[in-house]
């Protein structure tokens, strides 16, 4: 399997895109090392958790707590720090 050119030409920019927030957050320097995801149950199981391991091996310091909801997270109560979720757009037409 592989890219198709417009793929790859997205891959780029997000992939640029996301090593500058990883620098910038490097440069922050975190005080926990835990971290609380949450994400649809069908992400956690058909994507997210069979690469946990490989994570936990690259990244032993970090702790991650992944909670598999349908339900939006609330940042403040749920103790969240990073939510994946599918958006949804309507043209309104």
């Amino acid at each position: 399997m592989s890219l198709t050119p417009q793929g790859a030409t997205y891959h780029e920019a997000v992939h640029t895109g996301l090593s500058i927030i990883d620098a910038a957050t490097r440069k922050m320097g975190t005080r926990s090392r835990s971290v609380t995801a949450s994400v649809p149950p069908s992400l956690a199981s058909k994507w997210l958790v069979p690469r946990l391991r490989d994570f936990a091996t690259l990244h032993p310091e970090v702790e991650l707590h992944i909670i598999a909801s349908e339900r939006l997270a609330d940042f403040v109560t749920d103790g969240v720090d990073v939510a994946i979720r599918k958006i949804l757009w309507s043209r309104g037409d």
